[in-house]
């Protein structure tokens, strides 16, 4: 998922009936069938704090995943001396 994850966000919704704003997480995918094509499902939260705090736990763990898959080796690569 992590590779298809393109941004993380907190966005502020406005809720009509009491006129103020709604945090909401929202999750921008690249679908992999559709090069072009974004997908940009959102969850609600109750406090803009945990909303924010949240989306920093996801970009912090997509930073390691990038981090890790770049730094892989190959073991063939790294037998042979």
């Amino acid at each position: 998922m992590y590779r298809e994850l393109v941004e993380v966000r907190v966005v502020m919704v406005p809720n009509l009936s009491t006129g103020e704003q709604t945090p909401y997480i929202e999750l921008v995918r690249q679908l992999p069938e559709l090069q072009a094509a974004f997908s940009r499902p959102q969850v609600i939260c109750e406090v803009e704090a945990t909303a924010k705090r949240v989306v920093e736990q996801i970009n912090y763990a997509k930073v390691l995943f990038e981090e890790m898959r770049h730094s892989q080796i190959d073991n063939d690569e790294a037998g042979d001396d």
